[in-house]
């Protein structure tokens, strides 16, 4: 009898779990079938359950975004698929210094449709990771008010372009940027180098900023370094940042990149203050920075403090003597309520040089508290000229001349842009060493990278066309010298 009820039991379980997985049936079925096709439900996956994207082969989104496949496309065929294609977008927090909400609006609105490629844009094709294939890049630049630029690098994997990598520069007025390949990682495989150049402003002040990116590729595409190498700061206001960028490796042959930066920078001039409206000038601190190479992205691994901050408050001298002869360097404060006028944000002084009295040339703009009168000589005769430097904004003129029992002759009027920290912009300096002052002029110069030169005309510029380069920040010395008559620039030493 019991073994006989053992049986029975055997028999019902049986009949209950055969009942269940007839139930069961159904629900599995339906289960594989949205497994199968799940990006086209995502909200009903948990993220953790979707499998991470491989960038070397396709993932199923790629498929179902008809992935672009032509090996060498027409910018139509770019311009469509960029539309209709998700892109990975990099931009810095905040790149130019300020405005960042406005910046991470505008890359946050990536609309390519607003973006028509054009006999403009350039297309490279070079291999950027190492696998052999060749990889495309564009570069396309939109010069205009409110303008901007895009880089895109396109992998080639199997039989088709991934995902395109995006950087992409803003600029209020008139952007500039070049494209080129260096390796910087030293594993033999090109970096793409992105540098595009921003001008910013506002009321008041004028402001030009280079950023420089550098994009390691593998089976995707990262940004591994990027920082402003240069940037001025101009109309109502003196502002310098310029950096020497040097690559080399470290002791364990690991790629460095060394970059040494000095900044100064003056506050904005405007009307309301209640003294001398050009109060101090900042001088930052000079550093050298460098990054090391780790596989991964140029990570900082060292800083130096080369000079220290300073802030110099006044460098004038409005008189200046020599025997019975007197020069003094008035300077009156002038300021407009015209809201039309430019002057009204760049408020400076009428200021004129006077000798025992007597007013010499024509009155002048300067800063009164960065302006200086003495007596020097100039021609090597042992006669002192009188000499003034007078700063206005950002730029330094020299005035000089003789001055013989109540007669003045003016011998040099030079002006240079300030370029140094020590408010350098003209100086008198014996160059060749023969006891003989020159006279040197700063000069702010963009070094033209002819081959980036592109002619835009509409919708750009409706007014004809223009020829759009890229150019960075350079600086250089005029050198003037005496003739027996003037100072004049010396042809042979420029």
């Amino acid at each position: 009898m019991r073994n006989l009820l053992i049986l029975l039991a055997i028999i019902l379980i049986s009949a209950c779990i055969k009942e269940k997985e007839n139930n069961f049936a159904p629900v599995l079925s339906t289960i594989k079938a949205e497994v199968a096709t799940p990006f086209l439900v995502p909200t009903s996956i948990p993220t953790s359950t979707i499998p991470p994207a491989i960038a070397s082969s396709p993932t199923l989104t790629e498929v179902m975004q008809n992935p672009l496949t032509t090996r060498h496309p027409t910018l139509e065929e770019l311009q469509a698929y960029l539309i209709t294609t998700s892109v990975d977008v990099f931009y810095p927090s905040d790149p130019i210094g300020d405005q960042s909400d406005v910046i991470a609006w505008y890359f946050e609105q990536v609309n390519f449709e607003q973006a028509n490629l054009s006999e403009t844009t350039d297309i490279f094709y070079q291999d950027v990771n190492g696998d052999g294939e060749v990889d495309l890049i564009l570069s396309d630049l939109h010069p205009s008010w409110w303008g901007q630029g895009i880089m895109a690098i396109f992998l080639w994997v199997r039989d088709h372009y991934i995902k395109p990598f995006v950087v992409m520069g803003y600029a209020k007025y008139f952007p500039y940027q070049r494209v080129s390949f260096e390796d910087w990682t030293g594993d033999n495989i090109p970096e793409v180098i992105f540098d595009f150049k921003g001008d910013f402003g506002g009321t008041g002040y004028f402001k030009d900023t280079w950023m420089r990116y550098v994009i390691h590729c593998q089976e995707s595409c990262s940004v591994v370094w990027n920082e402003i190498v240069a940037q001025t700061r101009r109309f109502n206001a003196i502002g310098l940042t310029s950096t020497i960028i040097v690559r080399t490796s470290n002791d364990d042959n690991k790629p460095e990149i060394r970059i040494t930066t000095e900044s100064f920078n003056a506050p904005e001039i405007g009307p309301g203050f209640e003294d001398d409206p050009f109060a101090d000038l900042r001088v930052y601190t000079s550093t050298l920075q460098v990054y090391t190479w780790n596989g991964d992205i140029f990570e900082q691994s060292d800083e130096q403090v080369l000079s220290l901050p300073e802030t110099i408050v006044s460098k004038a001298v409005l008189n200046s003597t020599d025997g019975p002869n007197v020069a003094t360097l008035n300077a009156d404060l002038t300021l407009t309520t015209d809201l039309n006028s430019e002057d009204f944000y760049r408020p400076s002084y009428d200021c004129a040089l006077y000798v025992n009295g007597m007013i010499l040339g024509e009155p002048f703009n300067c800063y009164r508290d960065f302006s200086t009168v003495e007596w020097v000589d100039l021609t090597g005769d042992g006669q002192k000229e009188v000499v003034v430097i007078a700063q206005v904004f950002d730029t330094q003129r020299l005035l000089a001349y003789q001055w013989d029992a109540g007669v003045a002759m003016q011998i040099a009027d030079i002006s240079g842009d300030i370029i140094r920290s020590d408010l350098y912009g003209v100086r008198l300096e014996d160059v060749d060493g023969d006891g003989q002052l020159e006279i040197m002029a700063g000069v702010l110069d963009y070094q033209t990278d002819r081959s980036t030169c592109k002619t835009y005309g509409e919708p750009f510029f409706v007014s004809g066309t223009e020829v759009v380069c890229y150019h960075e920040l350079a600086f250089d010395d005029l050198l003037y010298s005496w003739d027996g008559n003037q100072f004049t620039l010396d042809e042979d030493n420029n």
